[in-house]
C-alpha cells in the first residue's frame, strides 16, 4: 500500500510527543512493507506532490492540517485518517477550570481566553471527527467521548507509541536524580514545572542531590523557575543517547501535569529507562490501571501527597518498593507498548483497505 502521512511543519522527534507519535506511526508503517510519503503541508508545492504520489491512504495529523487541507484531500479520492493526538478542546477545558477556587494557582492565568480557544477548536475538532473515514485516538476514554457526541463517527483507539524498554543501573548505583522530560512549548508542562519548584520541590530537594529538567526552556523562563527553588538543573534539548545516560542512573521521574489530554510520552519514557514515577492523575491518562494501581507509578494530585511520594521514593529504607515499581513500569510498557504490538495495531487499520 501506499501511505500518505500528513503534518503541517517539519517533524520534530525530539521536540514534542505528538511529533514522536507521528515518526513512530511512520517507522511502523515502513516495517509493515508498506511505502510511505511523509508531506509537510508548510512546503512549497506538498499538496501537488501528493496528488501526483496517488496515495491509497492518507493520514493526517493536527486538527487544523485536517480542517484546512481537507478538500484538497478529499478529492483525492483515497480514505482520510484523522490521526488525533488527543481531543485538544478537553486539554484546552481544563486549563481554563485550573484556577477555580484554587488560590495557589498563579493570578496571571488566563482562564476567559483559554475558554474562548477552548470552544474554537471544538468545532475544528468536531469537523475532524464528522469528515475522516476513520479517526484513531490514543484512549478509551477520548473514544467514548467523541461517540457520545457523533454516534455516526467511525473513532477508533490506537496505541500512539512503540517503546523499548532500556536497561536502569543498579540501585547502589544511582545518583539521587529526580528527572522532568519536556519543554516549555506545551503548556500542561510549563504550569506542572511551576507547580512542581512553587509547592512540592523546596520541601524535598534536601532528600535528592538534584532535579534534571530535560527539554527546551528560554532563558528568561529558567531565570524566573529557579529563584523557586535551588538544586535544579536544566540541561536544554538532548540526544536520545543522552537523555538515556540520564535516566539510566537516576531515582525517580516526574509528570506533574494538571490538565492535559491524551497518552503521556514522558510518563510511559520514565517507566521504559525503569523509573519509578510520581504523576498527577492527568500524568498517568492512557495508562491500564491494572487492579487498582498503575504499573511503576505512585499517583498523586496535591502537593502533599507528591512530597510523602518522592520523600518516600528517595529512602534507602524503602529499596524494596522501588525496586518493585521500577520492574512494574518495564513489564507494563514491554507487554501494551512494544514495537511489534504497536505494528499490529497499525496493521489491523491499513488492513481494511488493502486490496
Amino acid at each position: 500500500m501506499r501511505v500518505a502521512v500528513c503534518e503541517a511543519g517539519p517533524i520534530d522527534a525530539l521536540g514534542d510527543a505528538g511529533s514522536r507519535s507521528v515518526l513512530d506511526l511512520i517507522e511502523a508503517t515502513r516495517a509493515l512493507s508498506h511505502d510511505v510519503l511523509v508531506v509537510d503541508e508548510s512546503e512549497v508545492g506538498a499538496l501537488e506532490a501528493l496528488a501526483a504520489w496517488a496515495p491509497d491512504v492518507v493520514v493526517v495529523s493536527r486538527p487544523g492540517l485536517f480542517a484546512r487541507d481537507y478538500s484538497a484531500l478529499h478529492a483525492l479520492g483515497a480514505p482520510l485518517v484523522y490521526f488525533a493526538h488527543d481531543i485538544h478542546e478537553l486539554r484546552m477545558a481544563e486549563t481554563g477550570k485550573l484556577g477555580e477556587g484554587d488560590p495557589s494557582v498563579s493570578p496571571d492565568a488566563e482562564t476567559a481566553p483559554n475558554a474562548q480557544r477552548a470552544r474554537a477548536m471544538r468545532l475544528v475538532e468536531d469537523f475532524c471527527f464528522t469528515h475522516a473515514d476513520l479517526t484513531l485516538l490514543p484512549t478509551e476514554e477520548e473514544v467514548r467521548e467523541v461517540k457520545a457526541r457523533h454516534p455516526l463517527a467511525n473513532v477508533e483507539r490506537l496505541t500512539w507509541f512503540a517503546i523499548e524498554t532500556v536497561p536502569h543501573a543498579a540501585l547502589a548505583d544511582t545518583v539521587r536524580r529526580a528527572v522532568f522530560i519536556g519543554g516549555e512549548r506545551h503548556e500542561p508542562n510549563r504550569d506542572g514545572v511551576q507547580w512542581l519548584l512553587t509547592d512540592i520541590w523546596p520541601q524535598v530537594s534536601s532528600a535528592f542531590d538534584e532535579l534534571v529538567i530535560i527539554g527546551d526552556w528560554s532563558a528568561a523562563t529558567i531565570a524566573g523557575l529557579r529563584g523557586a527553588a535551588g538544586g535544579v538543573r536544566f540541561t536544554g534539548r538532548l540526544s536520545a543517547t543522552e537523555v538515556d545516560d540520564l535516566m539510566r542512573t537516576a531515582l525517580v521521574g516526574l509528570s506533574p501535569l494538571r490538565f492535559g489530554a491524551g497518552q503521556k510520552r514522558k510518563t510511559l519514557d520514565y517507566l521504559a529507562h525503569r523509573l519509578p514515577t510520581v504523576a498527577t492523575s492527568f500524568g498517568v491518562q492512557g495508562h491500564t490501571n491494572i487492579a487498582g494501581e498503575f504499573a511503576g507509578v505512585r499517583v498523586a494530585d496535591t502537593a502533599s501527597d507528591w512530597v510523602t511520594a518522592l520523600r518516600e521514593l528517595a529512602d534507602p529504607a524503602n529499596a524494596e518498593d522501588w525496586l518493585r515499581l521500577s520492574a512494574a513500569g518495564a513489564s507494563f510498557v514491554e507487554s501494551e507498548y512494544g514495537p511489534a504490538r504497536h505494528r499490529l495495531a497499525l496493521q489491523a487499520v491499513y488492513s481494511r483497505w488493502e486490496g
